[in-house]
């Protein structure tokens, strides 16, 4: 038979370019963690999220800042959990209502977040992201450069290395 392509050959060939101009087409997707704060809808990249827990009251520490409030035990470490409604330019959260604590971590920073509650994890196509309009108010600006549509209404997509750094800085 030789070097001479058969028509099988040929076919496979044409079969897999057209398989990876498809896969090529695909879009990439990310995953995002939706929740409310006071009946606000905010979004956390995925990656940044390590697990949703159950409220469970927080062990106060003495001394420390009132976003600062308290630690839990979760898988035998012990966690901070802190309100990010002030660095986020919100009112502090009423203690009573909160239904989850989103445990979240960056390269600089690993503490729970407590929130009202989670609406969704979704995969979200990178079309459906957008830069943050500037409306987005002085608080958000530095800390949500991006939003997305989720029931026809923009969510902003807090960075969430930023926003623990200005938690870090007490900013509130």
């Amino acid at each position: 038979m030789g070097d001479k392509a058969t028509g099988l050959d040929l076919a496979l060939a044409a079969r897999a370019k057209e398989r990876t101009a498809i896969e090529d087409a695909e879009e990439r997707t990310a995953a995002f963690v939706v929740f409310e704060l006071a009946g606000e809808a905010f979004a956390i990249e995925g990656n940044y999220i390590k697990a949703v827990l159950p409220m469970t009251e927080p062990f106060r520490v003495p001394a420390c800042p009132p976003s600062l409030e308290g630690v839990v035990l979760y898988q035998g470490e012990i966690e901070s959990v802190i309100d990010i409604s002030g660095v986020i330019g919100r009112a502090p959260l009423p203690k009573a209502g909160s239904r989850a604590i989103l445990l979240g971590q960056t390269d600089a920073m690993r503490s729970g977040i407590r929130v009202d509650r989670v609406v969704d994890v979704a995969l979200v196509p990178e079309s459906a992201l957008a830069d943050a309009p500037k409306t987005i108010g002085e608080a958000l600006r530095d800390k949500a450069s991006k939003v997305v549509e989720r029931r026809g209404g923009l969510v902003p997509v807090l960075d969430l290395p930023a926003v623990f750094a200005a938690w870090e800085r007490g900013e509130e």
